[in-house]
């Protein structure tokens, strides 16, 4: 399944930068994150309340962050299963500097859905995927641009 997505943020690069890198900010972001520690340089746990496509429970993933050329890109990936569902992961995200104060974040990825969940049609984890994926940036954004 193709995940992309592009989010305009009114920060300077460097602070979107750093938001991103973050685990307490991204905690903060993440909707439904019950637990999200640092299992080493740029790795981290997530376990996380989810309620998408009809099912609801808890999952638990592995995230990690590679390839950083700051403050410009990164890569992601991740692996978590819950109840039902299982997902793998990889993403790019690019960093543009529209101005000295605003910057864009795109994202470009792929994730592979499988157990229970696997048998939904496409387009409805897409959408569900989408909807997640808007509402963290959509968190981000209101946290960065009012403090």
């Amino acid at each position: 399944m193709k995940i992309e997505g592009s989010y305009d943020f009114d920060a300077p690069r460097q602070d979107v930068w750093n938001a991103l890198r973050s685990p307490e900010f991204l905690s903060s972001c993440i909707p439904g994150a019950e637990e999200f520690r640092s299992v080493g340089p740029d790795s981290y746990d997530l376990t996380v309340a989810m309620h998408v496509a009809g099912f609801a429970g808890s999952a638990s993933a592995k995230i990690a962050m590679a390839g950083q050329v700051e403050p410009e890109s990164y890569r992601l990936t991740i692996e978590g299963n819950g109840v039902g569902v299982g997902v793998k992961g990889e993403g790019a995200l690019e960093f543009t500097e529209i101005d000295s104060a605003r910057t864009r974040v795109e994202v470009d990825g792929n994730a592979k859905v499988s157990g229970f969940a696997a048998r939904l049609s496409q387009p409805l984890l897409g959408g569900a995927a989408k909807l997640m994926m808007n509402d963290f940036f959509g968190r981000m954004k209101t946290k960065l641009e009012n403090g």
